[in-house]
């Protein structure tokens, strides 16, 4: 089943395999965590963090296979999560997929200039099982 059309994956080869790898869902919705938490519960580890200071302490406990996070998150931005990850956890930066409802053309500039890969919600089970088996085949 091809990857949906509202995805940018081409940044997505950067993306190690994560075939029985630890994942982390960073959105500041239960439902939306729990939601990713069960479609990918399947054959990943996931863990979860509801703010970026949450996500933060996972990646100085934990080594992550890919990180996905809410552009639109409470308190700060999925970018400046980003920004923090590319200073303070370098090996990390290219397992972030950014998430969001809504992307202004800023921000798909932004994520665009960087070769940073995006999906826009709401993203079925299918499709997220879908989309991390193109990050599993190693694009």
């Amino acid at each position: 089943m091809p990857v949906p059309a509202r995805c940018r994956l081409n940044a997505l080869e950067r993306v190690p395999t994560l075939s029985g790898g630890l994942v982390l869902v960073v959105d500041d919705a239960p439902l939306v965590r729990r939601a990713i938490e069960r479609a990918l519960a399947h054959a990943h580890r996931v863990e979860s963090a509801s703010d970026i200071d949450e996500a933060i302490t996972h990646l100085k406990t934990g080594v992550f296979d890919v990180v996905f996070v809410d552009l639109h998150i409470s308190g700060r931005s999925g970018i400046e999560f980003y920004e923090e990850v590319s200073q303070r956890f370098a090996d990390r930066v290219k397992k972030v997929v950014f998430l969001s409802g809504g992307f202004g053309q800023e921000e798909i500039a932004y994520l665009d200039q960087r070769n940073l890969p995006w999906v826009r919600k709401p993203l079925g089970a299918d499709e997220l099982r879908d989309l991390v088996a193109e990050l599993s085949a190693g694009r």
